[in-house]
């Protein structure tokens, strides 16, 4: 089996509530391929503390070169609790990235994450509002720029980020919800 139909596999397996098949299955695809970096991800993913930041910092060793894979192990580094190794995963990204680079926009808003995870909003913000202004229907993209603008009472801003969030994707749940809340704090 290829390593996306084995990671498609232990993606499924592990939405239906079999975490430990789906870590079986990655991890003997790792035992096989141990220099896939894509399987090292997926593994570190379904991983949880340590293990799983020791996977995902040998996937980043193994994409030192290739920004797209290195962008995802960024990316699951901070989901992992790993903030110095996904910060210079990041750093690598863009010093690798070229300029017409797929994840431009999500590059922005991870780092924009990060700052903020470091409790440097005014570093966050520009970071955060490039990347809403680069792709405003990417999920998260206006609800995480929307909540720091919040954090900061700046509810009035907030609206409008949501706001136009909404117009180009207009069924997402949290962001109607992020709306409503603002628009009852605005209200009284």
């Amino acid at each position: 089996m290829n390593a996306r139909r084995v990671i498609e596999r232990a993606r499924a397996l592990a939405q239906e509530g079999h975490d430990d098949k789906a870590q079986a299955l990655l991890r003997d695809a790792v035992r096989k391929r141990p220099r896939d970096a894509e399987l090292r991800i997926a593994l570190g993913i379904e991983l949880d503390g340590e293990e799983a930041r020791a996977e995902l910092a040998e996937a980043a060793a193994l994409a030192h070169d290739d920004p797209e894979t290195l962008f995802r192990v960024a990316s699951a580094l901070r989901d992992a609790d790993a903030h110095g190794a996904a910060v210079r995963a990041a750093e690598h990204v863009e010093a690798l990235a070229p300029d017409d680079f797929v994840f431009a926009a999500d590059l922005l808003h991870l780092r924009g994450l990060l700052a903020r995870d470091a409790g440097d909003d005014p570093r966050a913000e520009p970071l955060l509002r490039a990347a809403f202004a680069a792709e405003p229907e990417a999920r998260g993209h206006g609800r995480w720029l929307a909540g720091l603008l919040i954090d900061h009472d700046r509810f009035g801003e907030a609206l409008e980020v949501v706001e136009a969030a909404i117009e180009v994707r207009p069924r997402d749940d949290d962001l109607e919800e992020m709306r409503g809340w603002l628009l009852s704090v605005l209200d009284s």
